[in-house]
């Protein structure tokens, strides 16, 4: 999901460093450096689904994708940075793409990308084939349409705990420096329709979310031996004009614990409209890495509400698992994960997989 102009990406990095660190003959000390770095995961799975009797209970499924990453640092201080995402697996396609700015008054972001709330968000820890953030649905399917059982329009809390009105939306995104620990991020994104790194052109209020907005705050620290994170955000997005549903809200705010080896945490998030986009979700995890292990198990369970009624779609799944680390770059992985969903407008579906694969960043 990634991909984009390297002549556009360094115009506007330079023309919005000059304003902002204030001009003198730039272009000779900019000239960012490129490099590549990417991620490359083949899987096996072994699957038993409820209602899928057609389907064999064994495929594979992989998933790749290159990123080209520039930096660089100017005389007056300012670094400058561009990010581009290609997606390899279901077509060679561009995802999320952004330049940065970044001083001692903290980072710019500008481009295509999910919210702050997304990129400050701290989740219950989980191995590879976790379910703490939504299930990875490669095997989860319902056999009447062929989807992922748990698919929402965006984010939303039947499928995960990273929250957002606008994924991969264009906008303006500010992280702070940290002050003890604590960094504060703010993000506005015109418009809020999910539409990923295409240029959407004018936005229609009638007829989209527009005017997404997030605030955020994260803190990373230690205290008598016990690593400490934290996060909390909140944001919505305004509805199109005439409709019923409301604006778009939510909040979200998560936990971790480490020490010895052990990491335990977990997360909480709740959305809110008068329409479907109504629910809340959890969850809780702990792992253990010694060497070049990590094991770890984890549960998740989310629901969203069709207007008054609560409930209505209910999607609850646990996971056990872990992975070793040949080399770096090279992980083996495997797991095992049960589901279970409950839709307002098809059969309930229940499932599990055990799931074994190979994982190459580069």
């Amino acid at each position: 999901m990634k991909s984009y102009k390297h002549q556009l990406l360094a115009t506007s990095a330079l023309a919005s460093a000059v304003v902002i660190g204030g001009g003198s003959a730039l272009a000779e000390a900019m000239k960012p450096s490129l490099s590549l770095s990417g991620f490359y995961y083949m899987d096996a799975h072994f699957t038993d689904v409820d209602g899928a009797d057609d389907n064999a209970p064994m495929f594979m499924v992989h998933d790749s994708e290159v990123h080209f990453n520039a930096s660089g640092e100017m005389e007056n201080g300012i670094k400058v940075g561009a990010h581009i995402e290609f997606e390899g697996a279901g077509g060679f396609r561009v995802d999320d793409h952004w330049i940065t700015l970044e001083s001692g008054w903290g980072r710019v972001l500008l481009g295509a990308t999910d919210g702050v709330n997304v990129k400050t968000m701290v989740t219950a820890p989980s191995h590879p084939y976790g379910v703490t953030s939504g299930l990875q649905t490669d095997w989860f399917h319902n056999p009447d349409t062929g989807k992922a059982a748990n698919t929402c329009p965006f984010r939303c809390a039947l499928g995960g705990a990273r929250l957002d009105a606008g994924t991969d939306d264009t906008g303006v995104h500010y992280f702070s420096p940290r002050f003890n620990g604590f960094q504060f991020a703010v993000g506005f994104r015109p418009e809020a329709t999910g539409s990923g790194s295409e240029n959407q052109g004018p936005i229609n209020e009638e007829m989209d979310l527009h005017n997404a907005a997030d605030i955020a705050v994260n803190y990373a620290g230690e205290m008598g031996g016990v690593g400490i994170k934290a996060s909390l955000a909140a944001g919505g997005a305004q509805a199109p004009g005439g409709n019923s549903d409301g604006d778009y809200e939510h909040v979200a705010g998560g936990l971790q614990l480490s020490a010895m080896g052990f990491t335990v945490g977990g997360h909480i998030a709740d959305e809110g409209t008068d329409g479907p986009h109504n629910g809340s979700s959890f969850g809780a995890g702990i792992t253990y890495s010694t060497g070049p292990w990590m094991v770890g198990v984890d549960a998740f369970s989310g629901s969203i509400r069709d207007g008054s009624e609560p409930g209505d779609s209910e999607y609850d799944a646990w996971s056990i698992g872990g992975q070793y680390t040949v080399g770096p770059g090279l992980r083996l992985i495997a797991g095992f994960q049960s589901a279970s969903v409950d839709l307002d407008d098809a059969d309930a579906l229940d499932g599990s997989a055990f799931t074994a694969g190979v994982a190459v960043n580069f």
